[in-house]
Parts: C-alpha cells; structure tokens; sequence
C-alpha cells in the first residue's frame, strides 16, 4: 500500500513539475517575444525619425519637394511605430522601463542616423539645439563620443532585456 501511495505521489510531483517547466519555458519565450518587439518598436521609431528630419532638411535646403514628402512620410512611420506600444506593453508599469530605454536608444542613435541621410560625419553637431550646444561643449574626440554612445544603446538594450 505504501509503495502505491508513494508511486502516485511521485507520478503526481513528475507531473507537476514538467508542467511547471512547460509554463516557465512558454513565459520565458512570450518575454523573450516582448522584448524582441519593444527593442524593434523603438529601434524603427528613432530611425524614422531621424531619417524623416535629416529628409525634411535636406529638402528644405536643395528645394526638392519630393524629399520633403519622404520626410514627412518617415515621420509619419515614426509615430505610427509608437502607436503599436500599447499592442505589445499591456501593463501601466511597464512603460517607465520603456521610456527610459526609448530614452537611451534614441540618445545613442538618432544623430548618427540623421548625420548619415544628411551627407554629413556621422558625428557632426550644428549649434542650434542644446543638445549640439553639450555636444561642441564637452570638444570630445570621436572616439570618445562612439564609446559614449555605445554604453547609451548598450544601457537603453540592458533596461529592456533585464526589465522583461
């Protein structure tokens, strides 16, 4: 009687605990999805961006009508990119985490984006925002500027994957 009893709690636990792995394993990759999906929404959402202003100046600078409808379209695919969030974070409190790592990223990559669509060095910096101001400010090499931003984009991944 006792090797039954003993047999069926053995088999009742082995159950248990292969469905418990089957359900961590099903949420570890549901997370992993997330995170694919959030990190690709604000990867898109900065690059439209950039490439639609760079676009819309450039245009603006040579008269070409047609590259400022490609900016404004860009832009455009930004925001619709940012509307998806919602889609993807279900929860209030995960949005902090989002924006902080929107945050890094963006910081991390738009100018060398923008910098690329304009025909300029991927680190130039005009004087008219103050976020070109810091950067003329710090007389940082180039070097030291791609190390900055890569702990930024490094920072800005780490908050998502860590967070999920």
């Amino acid at each position: 009687m006792k090797k039954i009893i003993a047999t069926i709690l053995f088999t009742i636990f082995l159950a248990t605990s292969v469905g418990a792995q089957e359900l961590y394993l099903q949420k570890r990759a549901e997370r992993r999805n997330r995170t694919i999906s959030t990190l690709a929404i604000q990867v898109g959402s900065v690059a439209l961006n950039a490439v639609g202003d760079a676009l819309l100046d450039r245009g603006r600078y040579e008269g070409n009508q047609n590259m400022m409808a490609w900016g404004h379209a860009a832009r455009a695919g930004s925001i619709a990119t940012l509307l998806t969030v919602p889609l993807v974070i279900d929860d209030k409190k995960d949005f902090l985490p989002f924006i902080g790592s929107y945050i890094f990223i963006r910081a991390a990559t738009f100018d060398p984006i923008y910098n690329s669509v304009r025909g300029v060095d991927w680190n130039y910096h005009g004087n008219t925002s103050y976020w070109d101001r810091a950067w003329n400010k710090a007389k940082m090499p180039p070097h030291g500027e791609a190390w900055i931003r890569t702990w930024a984009l490094t920072v800005g991944f780490a908050i998502q994957i860590n967070y999920n």
